[in-house]
């Protein structure tokens, strides 16, 4: 076998997505003749047959001619990975898959495979995510689920800034179907919103809940033009976390338990702890610049009696308020 053909063989390989994605052989002899291989429809079939068995690659009829993709099992032609960089791979694929396109997540799957292959190989990484832990603080929520086909296809109408058609549950037994322009994403711990417009009023932004989609389709029309710019939207508070967009100097004494986390961790960069001397119990103030959340309310809630916030008004009185809401 020739350099050329060789090379030829690789280029082709290359070309052939992992199901359900497949290319046509038509595809391939454009795309071979692109990097300056000449060759025939005939001969593309041919050495894919030769090849089928080795790679996993499998073929099948179309109106257009053959097609051809890889199955689950398939080897795709990919470079090698050093273990380090494998591990990378299968830690981002754990702790970003809820943020990436469906389509980009699909491309990557290859990789991924061949991540967890290497780690498997190596005697030094392959157990190292068995021997770590990552704890977040606080009490671990779970998320109600989202459906996987509506997740997948407001990804990729987000993605292709494309508009949808949707079902969806606003209150219990309340169903309201909507023609949306699909333009971003917010993505919390435990929600995931989508932000689009109305066809009806395509310059106001609304958020819709993908736990609350029962249904949805694409009908791959563009999105109408919008004259609000999403990148602000998308910093302006939208699902209302913030109770108050200015940062707030924050005081207060901490001990016990709650002096040992700030003493471990900081609310800010800017955190000053000062002990206090002759006091009967460890006791400090703490001072930092943080901004006002509803996060924040809970988290000094949560520490009882061990913290007494002393600045600023406002929060004293969001959580006084707080707990007069709790005690009925």
């Amino acid at each position: 076998m020739s350099r050329s053909t060789t090379l030829r063989h690789i280029c082709m390989l290359k070309l052939i997505p992992k199901y359900p994605s497949f290319v046509l052989t038509k595809s391939i002899k454009q795309q071979l003749s692109e990097q300056g291989f000449e060759v025939t429809l005939r001969t593309i079939q041919r050495d894919l047959d030769n090849l089928s068995s080795i790679m996993g690659i499998s073929s099948s009829e179309s109106p257009e001619g053959l097609k051809w993709c890889y199955v689950n099992s398939g080897h795709e032609i990919l470079p090698a990975l050093q273990p380090c960089e494998a591990l990378l791979l299968c830690i981002a694929k754990a702790q970003l898959s809820t943020q990436l396109p469906i389509a980009s997540l699909n491309q990557l799957e290859p990789r991924f495979s061949k991540a967890e292959r290497t780690l498997e190989s190596s005697t030094k990484f392959k157990n190292w995510r068995e021997r770590v832990k990552v704890v977040p603080y606080g009490f671990p929520l779970t998320a109600k689920p989202i459906n996987e086909e509506v997740r997948t296809i407001v990804y990729d109408a987000v993605l292709n800034q494309q508009q949808i058609a949707l079902s969806y549950q606003k209150q219990p037994g309340e169903r309201k179907d909507y023609l949306l322009n699909a333009h971003g994403l917010i993505i919390r711990t435990n929600s995931h919103y989508l932000v689009a417009t109305k066809t009806h009023s395509p310059d106001v932004f609304q958020l819709f809940k993908l736990s609350k989609i029962l249904a949805v389709s694409n009908n791959l029309e563009d999105n109408q033009f919008c004259a609000n710019d999403i990148k602000e939207y998308l910093s302006s508070n939208a699902t209302g976390y913030l109770l108050s967009k200015k940062l707030i100097k924050l005081e207060l004494l901490a001990t016990g338990p709650a002096l040992l986390i700030f003493e471990e961790a900081m609310l800010s960069e800017n955190q000053k702890i000062d002990l206090i001397e002759n006091s009967m119990v460890r006791t400090a103030k703490v001072k930092v610049s943080v901004e006002f959340t509803h996060e924040l309310v809970h988290f000094l809630l949560g520490f009882g009696g061990y913290v007494k916030v002393l600045q600023p008004t406002e929060l004293i009185e969001k959580i006084e308020e707080r707990k007069s809401y709790l005690m009925g």
